[in-house]
């Protein structure tokens, strides 16, 4: 399918989103990915059908994540991709992927001249596609 078809095809579909803020110090008043990706979400027409902020906790990102691949059709994670010890974001997301799409996507975003953080290339992020639950 072409590109023009595809776009053309999905003209007017909904995407169930779950957003997901994974930080041991944000807040709802505080989370300004969170909100940002939920509000870009919404002036595209998606429904965001669940928001959640979560400790960088392994055992909890992965529950949550377990819960909501059966009830939407995209989770968008944001936050707990650096490198340091407590950031363990990538690996419970990468254990439950089946089908890498584009394992370089995270590199875009953090080459982006849009990005707000100078450690921005320092983060990890997969890009894949998950069908199944755990």
């Amino acid at each position: 399918m072409s590109y023009e078809l595809h776009q053309e095809s999905a003209r007017g579909q909904t995407v169930r989103c779950a957003v997901v803020t994974i930080s041991d110090t944000r807040t709802e008043e505080t989370d300004r990915s969170g909100t940002l990706i939920r509000k870009r979400l919404e002036e595209h027409g998606h429904q965001v059908a669940h928001y959640a902020i979560v400790p960088d906790e392994p055992e909890m990102i992965g529950a949550l994540l377990d819960e909501l691949a059966g009830r939407v059709d995209a989770i968008l994670t944001n936050g707990g991709t650096g490198i340091s010890g407590r950031d363990t974001t990538y690996e419970v997301v990468a254990a439950r992927l089946e089908k890498k799409r584009c394992p370089a996507s995270a590199n875009c975003f953090a080459c982006s001249p849009f990005r707000k953080s100078e450690a921005a290339p320092c983060s990890r992020g997969p890009s894949a596609a998950c069908t199944k639950t755990r």
